[in-house]
């Protein structure tokens, strides 16, 4: 993790662990001074305070492990993505609707703990009936959210994959050529300039098994294909396969060579095919030399 990280975790501990202390200091003197009572002929395990403060006191703890946890587990996840975010909202939401019920019940259980009159008891079961009731909702609240958010991210990684499966798809027939017989240029900055009669090139033949791969933080795409190369002279449009390969690539544009594109995928490609083409580019003009016009040998070679 990196500084800021540390210092947030930190902050984060130190922030809890005084929240804890202030809650536990009241509870604490309560406990300790009916303790003190032990042996005397007052039993402090049927006063309603005692009762109270140690209920309080546990409840409190279980409070403060939670918190804790969530904060150490929620910094952490920053860096690490160990759990996606909808999963961690799930457990943080549950553990906390745990720890509110768990402080809720406590003035309502320890009055049935000491035993009361049927009326007032109906009531305190009724009231605890309705913590539990609202813990269940704030529960069904916490599934409902989070799974709407996983269910989201899941339908737009769903299309992400569809439309690279397309973009991959799209790169058959794509090429790069060494020279070009025309090359028409716009004088608009956002326009591509129109090249005609291209040779020697190299093309992609066909592209399959797509698959996709899960990392840790990010998702990559990953394809086989293959790629041909002109094998005459620039009048003839014969290609042959030479080469077969696999390529990966990231969805995010944060790693390098990242992103679902056929532009990322193009520029790839070409990176590994460039010395290739220059080879072709050699090759073919050593060996079609008396075979090219004049114009062929200056456009080309």
């Amino acid at each position: 993790m990196n500084r800021a990280d540390w210092i947030l975790l930190i902050i984060g501990v130190l922030i809890s662990f005084g929240v804890y202390r202030k809650k536990i200091w009241e509870p604490s003197m309560k406990v300790k001074i009916w303790g003190d009572l032990k042996g005397t002929l007052v039993d402090a395990s049927k006063q309603p305070e005692y009762l109270r403060a140690n209920r309080q006191l546990e409840a409190y703890k279980v409070t403060f492990v939670i918190v804790l946890s969530i904060i150490v587990i929620s910094i952490t996840n920053l860096q690490f993505k160990y759990v996606s975010g909808p999963i961690l909202l799930f457990i943080s939401g549950t553990a906390l609707v745990f720890a509110h019920y768990l402080r809720a019940k406590i003035p309502s259980e320890v009055q049935l703990k000491l035993g009361v009159e049927d009326d007032l008891r109906k009531r305190l079961e009724r009231n605890l009936a309705e913590i539990k009731k609202g813990a269940i909702v704030a529960l069904a609240i916490v599934v409902a959210v989070s799974g709407n958010w996983e269910y989201r991210i899941q339908k737009d990684m769903n299309n992400q994959k569809e439309l690279a499966i397309n973009e991959a798809l799209d790169l058959s027939g794509s090429g790069w050529c060494s020279n070009f017989w025309d090359i028409n240029v716009q004088y608009y900055p956002d326009v591509e300039p129109i090249k005609t009669g291209g040779w020697p090139c190299i093309r992609v033949g066909s592209v399959s098994d797509i698959t996709f791969v899960e990392e840790s933080t990010h998702m990559e795409i990953c394809f086989d294909y293959t790629l041909t190369r002109t094998d005459g002279i620039p009048s003839d449009e014969s290609y042959y396969e030479y080469d077969f390969q696999r390529m990966c690539v990231t969805d995010t544009w944060d790693i390098r060579d990242g992103g679902w594109s056929t532009n990322t995928f193009e520029s790839k490609i070409y990176e590994s095919i460039r010395d290739d083409l220059d080879a072709l580019q050699a090759a073919s003009c050593r060996r079609l030399y008396f075979l090219l016009t004049e114009e062929e040998r200056i456009v080309y070679c």
